[in-house]
């Protein structure tokens, strides 16, 4: 096998060349992610890929060019925040689905914490809420 043998060249005709323009622009994706994703979608119709790689490389390759594009144009300070951001809203989502196990004490730890973030994470305000402290 060689190294390159997972590149795939193909000669695509015009309707479906025109096709794919169309899906690029109706998904904002660039050409690989628009072939990438119309494959991924095909071989899970086909049965020939579970559910759980399609849901994988279907995530992968249905990232927008609009976000790729804003992420180059961010300092380092931004995309750290970003970043941040993006973690912060993962903790409180499992916080959110742990609520109901924990005692007070647990739940005034997340309660303080929320409010620090209540303007960056829309979760925050969710634990805010069930802890009875109203944005």
């Amino acid at each position: 096998m060689k190294d390159n043998d997972h590149i795939i060249k193909i000669c695509v005709a015009p309707e479906l060349r025109s096709a794919l323009i169309k899906y690029m622009a109706k998904h904002d994706l660039d050409k690989q992610f628009a072939v990438l994703h119309l494959l991924t979608k095909a071989l899970h119709s086909e049965q020939l890929i579970s559910k759980e790689v399609y849901e994988v490389y279907s995530f992968r390759y249905s990232r927008k060019l609009v976000s790729n594009s804003i992420e180059r144009m961010m300092t380092q300070e931004q995309l750290k925040e970003k970043q941040l951001i993006e973690e912060k809203t993962r903790i409180f989502s499992m916080v959110l689905d742990q609520w109901h196990l924990h005692g007070e004490d647990w739940r005034n730890k997340w309660i303080k914490q929320a409010e620090e973030w209540k303007d960056k994470v829309p979760n925050a305000k969710l634990i805010l809420d069930l802890g009875g402290r109203h944005c």
